[in-house]
């Protein structure tokens, strides 16, 4: 195919804004990074929580892209932008001045192929979309749909949050264009803090995070309100040692109720004023509000008929690089007669071809990475993770421009490298890791020699997630700390808007209002 020198970074949340900046850095000077994301505004989800809680806060949790690329200026300080080769004018969120070259486009993607995608505009139709797999109605398709061709692609669409978080888990009351809008979110959350307030008792399903933010800052802010915890396993954050008793014993402090060891088999129905639950034990819970908190679903369908999902965690296979592991042969076939296949050339689409190097199998593919919530790899699902993982791909990203370039100019080396790694040191063998590289090692099952891939000949750095880490808030001023190396610190300074205002300088936001 005939470049176009395109990045593509779909979704910009936290490993996607971190790749997205990193390309806009070391690029060649002729090439750019687009960014496709269905929202206006970064949901910074973490703080979503306790802002449904706290909704006067809300307006923080939504950072612009508007200065993503390039920081404003005296005289140029925001721009729309189009997205050159795409059918038709890109929706730009901006992200960054007239004179950019990197762009920010607000669309939600329909199709993926080896070497494009297809997108809607958010407005008008963006309002009959559905959170599941990116579900366009079929009287929505053609309309306000572009295409955009790409060279290399970061899929970080991570994965769909529970449903007391999910901003896009039912069709917003407000006029179009409410979703993916701040406006929308912001809206979002002051009615389901209504819905909370007004509640006399709430009942959260899913002991994870999740569920112990929401169980710990609802009894806060309104300890009058009977609270009840219901938690499938005996053990509450089981693989961060010690955690469970200082969740516990936080708990118990402020008067929330916790049933153990119980998996939820009746849930209530919708229409019932006094929503009641029973237990595989028998246990019956009633409460005027029922949180699910119950995990997230991996964003992975666009992508079905090209890379390999794993059929446990229902993630994305990747190697090592985060490059994108291919479907068989056979799995394809599954996938055509299935009707998930998303491209009309096959598998190895993107160049049409395959050969054997180093003893491994490469494909057209190998332009294609996943990383974030929607990967599948040894790591926790975190925000932090996939902050080194978009280092961590968009490294190798340029690490395979600069070298198809210099061969193609007919240097021997290739023009320029990727600088930095992904938080470690760099090793011998090209393993990048993510804490220390020893425990991650045991995590992952294997030595520490971790191989490193290549691809058409060019040494690309390896992703080694680091020992699980976590700050958990237990209320609205106390939080817990478990660190990477085991250490467990309590503290009790916490401020009400968990500083959501550090996210902001990741997209250059710094500088702008929390209403911006």
């Amino acid at each position: 195919m005939t470049s176009t020198k395109t990045v593509l970074v779909l979704g910009g949340s936290y490993g996607g804004a971190r790749a997205a900046r990193i390309l806009s850095e070391t690029l060649p000077p002729d090439w750019r990074v687009v960014v496709l994301e269905r929202n206006s505004h970064m949901n910074h989800v973490y703080v979503f929580p306790r802002f449904v809680v706290l909704p006067e806060h809300a307006p923080k949790g939504f950072v612009p892209y508007t200065n993503m690329f390039t920081p404003p200026s005296t005289s140029d300080s925001s721009a729309n932008g189009s997205a050159n080769g795409a059918n038709g004018q890109a929706n730009g969120v901006n992200g960054g001045s007239s004179k950019s070259r990197n762009i920010v486009i607000q669309g939600l993607v329909t199709s993926i192929s080896p070497h494009s995608v297809t997108y809607l505009s958010p407005s008008p139709s963006y309002d009959g979309v559905t959170d599941a797999g990116h579900t366009i109605p079929d009287s929505e398709r053609g309309v306000e749909e572009h295409t955009l061709p790409f060279d290399y692609l970061i899929y970080a669409l991570g994965a769909g949050l529970p449903t007391p978080c999910d901003v896009w888990g039912e069709p917003p009351s407000l006029p179009s264009p409410a979703r993916g809008s701040k406006s929308g979110g912001i809206e979002w959350m002051q009615r389901h803090h209504e819905t909370i307030a007004a509640a006399a008792s709430v009942a959260i399903i899913g002991g994870g995070a999740l569920g112990i933010q929401f169980a710990t800052d609802i009894k806060s802010h309104w300890p009058e309100k009977s609270v009840t915890l219901i938690h499938s396993r005996q053990t509450l954050m089981p693989i961060y040692p010690g955690l469970h008793d200082v969740v516990m014993t936080k708990m118990e402090e402020l008067g929330v109720r916790t049933i153990l060891g119980e998996r939820v088999m009746e849930w209530p129905q919708d229409g019932d004023k006094v929503k009641r639950i029973k237990t595989a034990g028998g246990k019956v819970v009633e409460a005027d509000v029922v949180l699910a908190c119950t995990g997230q679903r991996p964003r992975v369908g666009l992508l079905k008929g090209l890379a390999n999902v794993d059929p446990v965690s229902g993630r994305i296979r990747v190697r090592p690089s985060l490059q994108i592991e291919p479907l068989t042969q056979v799995e394809e076939i599954v996938s055509r007669v299935e009707g998930l296949s998303v491209t009309e050339n096959g598998v190895n689409g993107a160049n049409g071809s395959s050969h054997e190097e180093n003893g491994e199998k490469e494909t057209g593919l190998g332009h294609i990475f996943a990383i974030g919530d929607c990967a599948h790899t040894p790591a926790i699902q975190a925000g932090h993770t996939a902050y080194w993982m978009g280092e961590c791909a968009a490294h190798n990203v340029v690490k395979l421009i600069n070298a198809a370039e210099a061969k193609s100019n007919g240097d021997s080396k290739p023009n320029g490298h990727a600088n930095g790694h992904a938080n470690g040191d760099a090793k011998p063998n090209g393993v990048k890791t993510e804490g220390d590289a020893e425990v991650a090692a045991k995590m992952k099952g294997d030595s520490t020699d971790v191989q490193p891939v290549v691809y058409n000949g060019v040494e690309l750095e390896t992703y080694v997630p680091g020992a699980p880490a976590i700050k958990l808030t237990l209320g609205l001023t106390d939080y817990v700390t478990h660190f990477r190396s085991g250490e467990i610190v309590q503290a009790s300074d916490g401020v009400p808007d968990l500083q959501a205002r550090l996210m902001w300088p990741s997209v250059n936001a710094d500088s702008l209002p929390d209403d911006a």
